[in-house]
């Protein structure tokens, strides 16, 4: 966006400076960035409350955006996603440590074998001062372009198993013969590219007069289209063809006729002749699934099997539950997706499968399904309230086995959602779970918190008791119960937004966990 500013205002020429600022300010820079966080402010605020139900107060020359229900659902959703994250990280680093390399540690030998013999970088001083790349004349030590899987690509590859409930992810090609694994060596090569740049400005001098010019001349590379193949290529290990597919398939065209641009989905910019690149961004966003997302390709969900289903099956059914899929009922063939019964309990459950989002506007797909999952489970509650309706439908499931007494039975409901967004989100008593979650409840009942491994079980196996108490709220809600009000404003002319959320009380959340749950390993670093 400021490359393209500075170019429609005639401030920079692309004929000599590839659309980089040759005179960078940093004032400038940072008033930039912080109108852009309010203009997409401003814009997340029309999505909460064309779609999401939030509500506008006008208060004096202050506006008022609430929604205290949804909000915290939310908050708690991506704050659980993130918290599980960083518990995997460390749990796959234990796992992983003395089996993998590190990339940061393996490009740092790399520099320090290559480098001296033949450098990797060099300082341009024309048209303006940058720190420019090179590439070793000769392939040494290249293990970056094997088959090897380094210990960050080894969390991330785990957490697309997760998130998508399919441990066989690694070759399906979610691009026309590229795959998986196609484009993690992808991004492979740009965590190679942010390292060597931070390396370099590491061996220029940090105590150099102008080091913060050269460094923001220096941090956006600019490239024409041949170059940026040719680099990918060599940094991945992948053939020419698949690299211009993947970049092809990630680049904006700033003069194309897109109006909205996430960087996200598209990390390469290409402005003119120029493609500018962001090799942190590339390299450590969630290209599997930007990628699959916009081909259509669900990777939960394909040849007719949905692994989400099939895992919250194989979970339950490992602990004695009957269990039956997609189960049909009555004269309108109400489907309810997930049917459970053990010992005089017995659960129904509606099970939504849609893509984890990234940001307010992609939220939208998962509340649309999680709202239909809320009238289909209104629903099937209204149909068996009927007592000849709830008599015929205990006889129906008994042909499968399950063997239930129709006047000893209590009947629970939820609905069980394939990604963390809303979770917790409750109306009409029904309640949104997480499906991953939930099968790591079922299957060990343990967690860890600050490097302490705690099981949330009554007792040392599972028992129905411990589903309700887990479907009630009374376990493993502590993240919910810990998140405490806040606001913050943001000024627009004359007028002032102030948006109401929630901040995650860190304390309070460890002393509530500590003092409700059995310690299991006192720490997971010495396990």
């Amino acid at each position: 966006m400021i490359c393209k500013y500075y170019q429609e205002l005639d401030m920079a020429s692309d004929n000599d400076s590839g659309l980089i600022d040759k005179n960078p300010d940093k004032f400038f820079y940072r008033s930039v960035i912080f109108k852009a966080f309010k203009i997409r402010t401003f814009n997340e605020i029309e999505i909460k409350l064309d779609l999401f139900d939030y509500k506008a107060t006008i208060s004096d020359n202050n506006i008022i955006i609430t929604n205290d229900i949804f909000e915290l659902a939310k908050v708690h959703g991506y704050t659980k996603f993130n918290t599980r994250q960083d518990s995997l990280l460390k749990q796959l680093y234990l796992e992983n440590k003395e089996n993998t390399v590190s990339l940061i540690e393996f490009y740092d030998m790399y520099w320090e074998y290559l480098h001296p013999k033949s450098p990797l970088y060099d300082v341009k001083n024309s048209p303006m001062k940058r720190i420019r790349l090179r590439i070793p004349s000769f392939n040494e030590f290249n293990k970056f372009d094997s088959n090897s899987v380094f210990r960050e690509e080894v969390s991330l590859l785990y957490q697309t198993f997760m998130e998508n409930y399919n441990q066989e992810l690694t070759n399906i090609e979610i691009l026309e013969g590229v795959t998986v694994f196609d484009i993690l060596k992808f991004q492979r090569a740009f965590f190679k590219v942010s390292r060597i740049y931070l390396k370099s400005l590491i061996d220029y001098g940090y105590d150099k007069d102008d080091l913060f010019e050269i460094s923001l001349q220096s941090i956006l590379p600019s490239f024409t289209l041949n170059d940026l193949i040719t680099n990918a290529s060599y940094f991945s290990g992948l053939n020419t063809e698949i690299c211009e597919k993947i970049i092809n398939h990630i680049t904006v065209d700033m003069k194309g006729e897109d109006e909205f641009i996430d960087i996200q989905y598209s990390p390469i910019i290409k402005l003119d002749k120029y493609y500018l690149v962001l090799p942190t961004v590339l390299s450590s966003s969630n290209l599997i699934r930007s990628i699959a997302f916009r081909n259509n390709v669900h990777l939960s969900i394909f040849n007719n099997t949905d692994f989400m289903i099939n895992n919250l099956e194989n979970a339950f059914k490992a602990q004695d539950f009957k269990v039956k899929k997609d189960f049909e009922f009555g004269k309108d063939q109400i489907e309810i997706d997930l049917v459970l019964y053990k010992d005089k309990e017995l659960f129904l459950f509606e099970c939504k499968n849609p893509y984890h989002p990234v940001s307010d506007f992609e939220l939208r797909n998962t509340y649309d399904h999680i709202n239909k999952a809320f009238l289909q489970v209104e629903k099937f509650k209204s149909i068996i309230a009927d007592n000849n309706s709830f008599k015929n439908f205990i006889h129906e499931l008994n042909k499968f086995g399950f063997n239930i007494d129709l006047n000893n039975v209590n009947v629970n409901y939820g609905i069980i959602n394939a990604n963390r967004a809303l979770k917790g989100f409750t109306k009409n008593n029904i309640r949104v779970y997480h499906a991953n979650e939930l099968i790591n409840f079922v299957n060990e009942g343990k967690f860890i918190c600050y490097n302490v491994e705690y099981s949330s079980w009554e007792k040392d196996e599972f028992d129905v008791k411990d589903l309700l108490n887990y479907l009630d709220g009374k376990v493993c809600n502590d993240l919910w119960e810990s998140f405490k009000p806040y606001h913050y404003s943001l000024t627009y002319r004359e007028k002032s937004i102030e948006l109401h959320s929630f901040n995650l009380e860190y304390e309070f959340f460890k002393q509530n966990i500590i003092s409700k749950y059995k310690v299991t390993c006192e720490n997971i670093l010495k396990k």
